[in-house]
């Protein structure tokens, strides 16, 4: 918090922002998790572009940070943007995104504090937009979530960002590294009959509590890329789910999301493969007989161009066996030709959580030194 006393006008428009933007906080928590984002410049009060006192508020900054090169002309971010953004092997790669100046809790923004830092662009999402817009907040580059079309509103917010840093011609190539992967597991993929593809579900668990992801969400998408089959494909939007409901569908392969921005009902690491084993109701559950239960690697979903790659290699290793042993080096080469950062084993260990998924079929071909 900033020490000087707002005015009046500063108090009434943080009253007005906190009591409208609070009921928004749920929608767009809810609709975050299906979805990358489109991205809509607002018709009037246009940001400026190229932006020197950026301020971010969704869950963009893995994407910002990766398009400019770090968390430079970033002004200050909602302190869940910094925690999101700065996950995994990025917080290694931009240390200093960590550091960033928060303006406000979650994705609700501190309207006095916005005011007094005058951005030049300020990331929002649409929810946010049309209450700052009423206090004549300048500057609004909305961020809408949306759960169609994910491949395009992922390519819509890079292309923005890539306006807003001016780094067009490092989207362009990113977004070409992207392509490239995906050809060449393709072309692995290619003579992989149908028959063959193993059935496959994602859940959120944690808190007693288990909830699907439903046909819309973008990973459902990564699973039939990686030549699965997705049992959730015609589910409802992270729809709750019960242990009937999953012994019902009796997956091949049961996935973990342990990222706690997917659903309100997990945190991280809340359940891992091991306790999935130890519950005896889980024991009639193919996916448990067959020791196919596996915890997804880091992942923070606006990195998308960089991340769903790697994801990619991982399911395409863990649902096909019988494709060569190349994941610990897709890693290393893609922090080395993205970043200019060597990534050490210890990293790529925790990356793809190999002490948690160690007990589960196969994953020893993740072991240091393993790869063919």
């Amino acid at each position: 918090m900033m020490s000087s006393k707002p005015n009046s006008f500063l108090q009434n428009t943080a009253e007005l922002l906190s009591s409208l933007l609070l009921g928004l906080l749920c929608v767009a928590a809810i609709v975050v998790s299906a979805a990358p984002p489109t991205v809509r410049p607002p018709a009037r009060e246009a940001a400026v572009f190229p932006a020197h006192r950026a301020v971010v508020l969704p869950v963009i900054l893995s994407a910002y940070t990766t398009i400019n090169g770090g968390s430079q002309n970033l002004l200050a971010v909602s302190n869940v943007a910094r925690e999101w953004g700065s996950y995994g092997l990025l917080g290694k790669v931009y240390p200093g995104t960590e550091r960033l100046p928060v303006v406000g809790r979650m994705i609700i923004p501190e309207p006095e504090q916005l005011l007094k830092v005058h951005p030049d662009a300020l990331f929002v999402h649409k929810q946010q937009a049309e209450v700052l817009r009423k206090i004549g907040m300048p500057g609004l580059v909305e961020v809408n979530f949306m759960p169609r079309d994910a491949r395009k509103s992922r390519q819509s917010l890079w292309q923005l960002v890539g306006r807003a840093t001016m780094q067009g011609p490092r989207v362009m190539q990113l977004l070409n590294w992207d392509a490239a992967q995906r050809r060449q597991l393709a072309g692995q993929l290619g003579g992989i009959p149908a028959a063959h593809r193993p059935r496959v579900l994602l859940v959120h668990a944690g808190r007693g509590m288990w909830s699907v992801p439903g046909g819309y969400y973008a990973m459902g998408s990564s699973i039939e890329e990686a030549g699965g089959t997705n049992l959730a494909a015609n589910f409802r939007l992270n729809g709750q789910i019960n242990l009937e409901q999953i012994i019902a569908l009796d997956p091949d392969i049961l996935l973990l999301d342990p990222n706690v921005m997917m659903s309100p009902y997990a945190s991280s690491h809340d359940v891992s493969p091991r306790d999935i084993y130890n519950m005896p109701e889980c024991s009639v559950l193919r996916a448990v007989k067959e020791r196919r239960v596996y915890e997804l690697p880091q992942h923070s979903y606006t990195n998308d161009a960089i991340e769903d790659p790697l994801l990619l290699a991982w399911m395409a290793e863990i649902f096909h066996p019988e494709l060569p042993r190349q994941l610990r080096g897709v890693y290393r080469a893609a922090y080395q030709q993205i970043y200019g950062f060597a990534l050490s084993e210890d990293d790529i260990d925790r990356a793809i959580f190999f002490n948690e998924n160690l007990p589960s079929a196969g994953y020893e071909r993740f072991r240091r030194g393993a790869e063919q």
